[in-house]
């Protein structure tokens, strides 16, 4: 027999004609199809035309019923028939689908060329088998790109127990098409396994190795992370080791750091060294009431002084809310103070700060400024919506450069009720014999937000 169809003007009308709700195609089609069959063989042929681009594919039927495919397409611009914002690409592959046999089907893929944007695609080599009793047998996967190759097989159970395992060797980062003239260099080596059981039990490991890896600001002679994680997906048993020699960063050479995690289900512990102590940190974490509870302290030894963190208590629960409490960073004889909540839903947030600075001159000349003498202190709270929060901040600064034999002094109030549509500043400020008294107010329609309150101002 020989057969022909045409299909002209497939649009988003013709979609909604046959039942079909669907936004992606915005734009007409055209179809053509041909197939013929003789001696044995079934051949057929497709061509589809729009204002995208031409897709073309042909192949055959054998008498042993093995089908065969090649599709090529030019220069496809998605965007415009679709809705997708998709870069240029163009591809050109051959398939091959055995199926003589109806206890399995095999199938071949060959990906020969192709672009996406300005990428080249990688040459891609994949066969599986299907089994009559479900099994699907991943038997390769071979994928190059310049002188990177990655290659990995795989076995899915009907019951959905799974097996899978991949090797990657990438002697240079910078062939990689998304890497190309970023700066980039520098070597990976990766193994990685993967079993899933009927019961979701989980078994996976992870070994990879990073050598002479190198960007514009930062060096790492060696990276090894090795990682094994089993157990629940949910709350899996986890245990991570990264090590890193000879790190160059913030143009700070670091001989070697070391990051653990490790625990589970029920708690998770971290560490950090890099050093020899020069940055360490110790934290955790554990599940808890359909959220995580976490704490941290850590230290980094500046050769201007210590910095210290201590956070004994963190909360995260997905989408509501994030709780800080009593979070202290300190730096030489300055302090800072966070307690509160954060609503992720941005109604009820309520955050206090607090901040104590005792000698400004010695932090400022640390900071590379000219010294400048005093005492600063900051108290302040938000409360709120975030989009409307309620401010209430109270600064000092105190002991001052004198003036006149005298210190000077600074003192600054920021009230603010979004919910009212009214806020207020206060400044108060002395140097020498000279007294500043001020006072800024303002009142705006409560349907604006708070930036509403500068064009408002009226200031005394």
């Amino acid at each position: 027999f020989d057969a022909r169809a045409r299909v002209r003007n497939f649009n988003p009308e013709t979609l909604r004609a046959l039942g079909v709700t669907s936004d992606v195609l915005r734009g007409p089609a055209d179809l053509d199809l041909h197939a013929a069959q003789s001696k044995g063989r079934l051949s057929y042929r497709a061509q589809l035309a729009s204002a995208a681009g031409q897709v073309l594919a042909h192949g055959e039927l054998d008498a042993q019923r093995t089908l065969w495919l090649h599709l090529e397409t030019g220069s496809l611009e998605i965007a415009k028939i679709t809705t997708l914002e998709l870069p240029a690409l163009g591809i050109a592959l051959d398939a091959q689908l055995g199926l003589g046999t109806p206890d399995k089907q095999d199938l071949r893929v060959r990906l020969l060329r192709g672009y996406y944007g300005a990428w080249q695609l990688p040459e891609v080599n994949a066969t599986a088998l299907r089994e009559q009793s479900g099994r699907v047998i991943v038997k390769g996967v071979e994928i190059k790109q310049a002188h990177a190759e990655i290659t990995g097989q795989g076995q899915l159970e009907p019951d959905g127990a799974l097996q899978a395992a991949l090797r990657a060797s990438i002697p240079d980062l910078s062939e990689l098409p998304p890497l190309q003239g970023a700066g980039v260099r520098g070597g990976v080596n990766a193994e990685v396994s993967l079993q899933r059981g009927a019961d979701a039990q989980l078994d996976a490991r992870a070994d990879v190795r990073v050598h002479q890896l190198n960007t514009a600001t930062e060096r790492a002679e060696d990276i090894s992370v090795k990682a094994h994680i089993s157990g629940q997906i949910a709350r899996p048993i986890v245990q991570l080791d990264v090590r890193g020699q000879q790190l160059l960063l913030a143009n700070r050479t670091l001989g070697e750091a070391i990051l653990a995690v490790g625990g589970g289900p029920d708690r998770y512990q971290l560490s950090l060294d890099a050093d020899q102590h020069f940055i360490r940190a110790d934290g955790w974490a554990e599940p808890r009431e359909g959220g995580w509870n976490g704490g941290l302290q850590g230290t980094v030894a500046l050769a201007q002084g210590p910095v210290s963190v201590q956070l004994p208590l963190l909360r995260f629960v997905p989408d509501q809310a994030l709780e800080v409490t009593q979070l202290r960073a300190a730096f030489q004889q300055a302090v800072l103070f966070v307690d509160g909540k954060l609503d992720l839903q941005g109604k009820t947030s309520e955050l206090r700060v607090a901040a104590d600075v005792p000698d400004m001159a010695s932090l400022t000349q640390t900071l590379g400024q000219k010294p400048l003498p005093g005492h600063a202190e900051l108290v302040g709270t938000v409360r709120g919506a975030l989009d409307r929060p309620q401010l209430d901040v109270r600064l000092r600064y105190m002991h001052g450069p004198k003036v006149a034999g005298h210190d000077s002094e600074i003192a600054l109030g920021v009230w603010a009720r979004p919910e009212q549509g009214r806020a207020r500043v206060d400044l108060q400020a002395k140097a020498g014999k000279a007294h500043v008294d001020g006072k800024l107010d303002s009142r705006w329609s409560r349907r604006l937000p708070l930036s509403a309150a500068v064009r408002a101002a009226r200031h005394d």
